[in-house]
């Protein structure tokens, strides 16, 4: 990304020189500004200073990540390698091979001291602002142990970035001698959340404006995702600036996964230019570097949905890891049970409600959980404990992809279907303070009896989680975190 400005930057500067010049030094300037001929020409050369300073001043800068975080550093500065470090953790930078720098996460309880370095005198410490969360630099004076002999010592700044409520801090720390309280100060501001390609979903309207599935639409939606990747300003490790995409085709059309019938599964090959193939990380599977230098991917599975909107979402791709594991269709289940299941989940929990008795928040929960493609009703039990739920799903349209014909009695076929209750069961009972009891009625279901019943208890949940389910809902991402620790796998 910033050589793309860098690019922008010289190119103006560079046709803006050409039009000064060719003004300045043409042979019919007017009479009133010959005298300014040579203030212009100071001028262009200032403009021509400044501008070689911002580009390279935005050249000096790399990414490194750290945890989930990123920061940028002097382009000058080497990270040191594990054997240079003796097992440090976090990251060191190194000058002209001299240790200077690093960074590292630690734990940090508000209640408590900051973690200080060994052997060291805290000199002075001064709350710092404008910093991405609370910010307090310390300056030590670090010397050797005693048992070394060596009298020596170092001053470093340590510069504190306080995450209380997640009980950490990072520390950037410097040597003085080499790095200053301001260029110690620049790096702090230059840290912030990282930003991950994955994370960016795009979504097209079909051409056929009603959401069917064609090549194209899933071109475009690739190309979108892709041409973000390219801008993002990444680390080395992960940075690309071109990409080439390939064939796409449909893998599995909507309505292929009945848990998740508005997701469909693609199939394409693309490579990936690396910024700088030396440093690009080669972790994971189902790529190779070709002779051109490229990352290459020949066969990647991507999701997509039909959103309410009707325009086509990408959610993501396939790990082969998961794919090894599960199979191709396993891994679609255990993919769209983690992210669609999770983001309905972050919507239900907007309705969290103290009391079963309010039937509008009930609804809204329902209504954002698993399978509420096919909610029918609910029925409320309010007079008397244990305070009950019933909810009614229509699955008639889907009934051999989820049941058993069994005389005998029903039983699900698809795998997922069960989780899916199960999850269901503990969201109501994490966002209903007094609900004791759910029942789900899939109606429809083609077997002998026309119906499954699932029922749960709160107490039974509690019994076997050993916890207060209440304590899970503190916020839509812990929740979502607890249920995926609770019913595991899809």
């Amino acid at each position: 990304m910033d050589f793309l400005i860098t690019a922008a930057i010289a190119g103006t500067v560079t046709a803006v020189l050409i039009l000064l010049v060719k003004y300045i030094f043409k042979d019919k300037l007017h009479p009133k500004l010959q005298k300014l001929r040579w203030s212009l020409a100071a001028a262009v050369v200032i403009i021509a200073i400044a501008a070689a300073s911002l580009t390279n001043g935005r050249e000096q800068l790399a990414v490194y990540d750290i945890w989930d975080h990123s920061l940028k550093v002097p382009a000058a500065w080497t990270e040191m390698t594990a054997e240079e470090t003796a097992g440090g953790s976090g990251l060191m930078f190194a000058l002209n091979g001299v240790r200077i720098a690093g960074v590292d996460r630690l734990d940090a309880d508000p209640s408590r001291p900051l973690p200080a370095p060994n052997h060291s005198q805290e000199k002075y410490r001064e709350e710092i602002g404008g910093l991405v969360t609370d910010a307090v630099l310390i300056n030590y004076e670090i010397s050797e142990p005693a048992a070394s002999g060596d009298s020596a010592a170092v001053n470093e700044n340590h510069l504190y970035l306080l995450f209380k409520d997640d009980g950490i801090a990072y520390d950037i720390y410097a040597d003085s001698a080499y790095v200053s309280r301001k260029e110690l100060l620049d790096i702090g501001r230059n840290f912030y959340k990282a930003e991950w390609e994955g994370s960016f979903k795009p979504s097209v309207s079909p051409k056929s404006g009603s959401g069917e599935t064609a090549v194209s639409d899933v071109e475009k939606l690739l190309s979108l995702y892709f041409d973000n990747y390219v801008e993002l300003d990444l680390p080395m490790a992960r940075d690309i600036s071109g990409y080439k995409l390939g064939s796409v085709e449909i893998a599995a059309e909507a309505g292929s996964y009945p848990l998740y019938p508005q997701a469909f599964l693609c199939r394409a090959d693309y490579q990936l230019e690396p910024t700088d193939s030396e440093k690009f990380g080669m972790a994971g599977g189902g790529f190779f570097m070709n002779e051109e230098g490229w990352i290459q991917y020949d066969e990647t599975y991507a999701i997509i949905r039909i959103a309410e909107d009707r325009k086509l979402q990408l959610l993501g791709f396939l790990h082969p890891s998961s794919i090894g594991e599960y199979g191709l269709d396993g891994a679609v289940r255990d993919y769209l049970g983690r992210v669609l299941y999770s983001d309905g989940l972050a919507t239900a929990f907007t309705f969290k409600t103290s009391y079963i008795g309010d039937a509008s928040k009930t609804r809204g929960i329902i209504s954002n959980l698993g399978l509420a493609q096919y909610f029918d009703s609910m029925a409320l039990q309010t007079k008397t404990e244990p305070y009950g739920l019933t909810v009614t799903y229509d699955v008639s349209g889907i009934a051999d992809a989820l049941t058993a014909d069994i005389e005998s009695g029903a039983e699900p076929s698809d795998p997922g279907l069960e989780a899916m209750l199960a999850k269901n069961s503990i969201a109501l009972f994490a966002l209903i303070g007094n609900l004791d009891e759910v029942t789900f009625v899939l109606d429809g279901t083609g077997t002998a009896t026309g119906q499954m019943v699932f029922t749960y208890e709160r107490r039974s949940w509690e019994d076997r989680l050993g916890t207060d389910i209440r304590s899970y809902s503190t916020d839509a991402a812990a929740l979502a975190e607890n249920i995926a620790a609770a019913i595991p796998g899809f």
